[in-house]
């Protein structure tokens, strides 16, 4: 069974919300995941603390999208050099999704250090942080808002992760 419908039937028998949505974009989720070296259940767990997967969504601050992505800091080093608008990232749930992985990626390459597949939690941790609250996450003050969004996402990213391995188990 794929991951992304392992996903699914996991959203849907515990009758998530916005199930639909996430199912609809799994496979998405999954190969931008995989694409920028992130943790599956990490990248679902963001999206559902920044939109709950409400595509339209747009906070106060004017984050955008299922990923929650400010255009005004877009067009640098993490969005591949690309300016994005509210509206693009509002209405293609698909370039949310892979655009938030790409920032994710750099945040944790080259904010927390994590060059490689296998990234410590301190350094998820810091790269959630970043991708929450920018450049206040590291030293002895980090963040308290971006540090608690960071426990959060991993919180619901293990949560997921174990219901995961529950179900790959029993599939065998």
């Amino acid at each position: 069974m794929e991951l992304s419908n392992i996903i699914c039937s996991i959203l849907l028998s515990t009758n998530f919300y916005n199930a639909k949505v996430a199912c609809e974009n799994m496979d998405v989720v999954v190969e931008a995941a995989q694409e920028n070296n992130i943790p599956v259940e990490l990248l679902h767990s963001l999206i559902v603390t920044e939109s709950a997967w409400v595509p339209s969504a747009v906070s106060r601050a004017g984050a955008c999208g299922l990923t929650q992505v400010m255009p005004k800091y877009t067009g640098g080093k993490a969005s591949g050099g690309v300016k994005y608008t509210c509206e693009q990232l509002t209405s293609d749930p698909k370039l949310s999704i892979r655009l938030g992985a790409r920032i994710y990626r750099y945040w944790l390459s080259n904010y927390a250090r994590c060059k490689r597949n296998k990234c410590t939690k301190s350094q998820h941790k810091i790269a959630l942080c970043g991708y929450n609250a920018g450049y206040r996450c590291k030293g002895e003050n980090p963040n308290k808002h971006g540090m608690g969004y960071a426990n959060v996402v991993l919180g619901r990213a293990y949560r997921l992760l174990s219901k995961i391995n529950k179900a790959k188990a029993e599939y065998k």
